[in-house]
């Protein structure tokens, strides 16, 4: 299992969040906008830390 202390996300600048309906899952996911320095903005999901260290989708 990830741990949200091994993931690199942090260092990322956030530009956007964004909802998106998964039908399948009957849910609204969370998506960000993220900026990596040298690479162009992309859209990715969003996950949040949780308990223990826990890494978790954000819905």
């Amino acid at each position: 299992m990830v741990k949200w202390s091994e993931m690199k996300r942090a260092s990322d600048t956030i530009l956007a969040v964004w909802p998106q309906y998964r039908p399948l899952f009957e849910r609204w996911f969370m998506q960000e906008l993220v900026d990596k320095d040298e690479f162009a903005p992309a859209w990715r999901e969003r996950l949040v830390p949780g308990d223990n260290d826990g890494v978790f989708a954000d819905h």
